[in-house]
C-alpha cells in the first residue's frame, strides 16, 4: 500500500491530479500481486504506459494481467475463506 500511495502522491506532486485519483482504484488490486511478484516489472511497465497514455488496455495486456494474478494466492487464510 505504501508503493501505491507514493504512487498517486508522485501524480498529485506533478499536478495530474485526475490521474491520481483514478490511479488509486485502478491499481488498488493490482499492487497485493506486485507485491507477491506475481505481476513482472515488464508488465507493470506496459500497464503504466497505457495508463500514463490515458489508452485502454489491449486484448493481449488484458489476457497477460489476468494470466499474472492467476498465479498464485495472496495469502488470505481463515476459515471464512475455505
Amino acid at each position: 500500500r505504501i508503493a501505491l500511495t507514493l504512487g498517486a502522491y508522485f501524480l498529485h506532486k506533478n499536478e495530474r491530479y485526475w490521474n491520481a485519483c483514478v490511479f488509486m482504484k485502478q491499481f488498488e488490486s493490482i499492487i497485493y500481486h506486485i507485491a507477491a511478484s506475481h505481476i513482472s516489472s515488464d508488465l507493470l511497465l506496459r500497464m503504466m504506459y497505457a495508463f500514463m497514455a490515458g489508452e485502454d488496455y489491449d486484448e493481449a495486456l488484458k489476457l497477460d494481467i489476468a494470466r499474472a494474478t492467476s498465479l498464485g494466492e495472496l495469502g488470505v487464510q481463515g476459515e471464512d475463506y475455505d
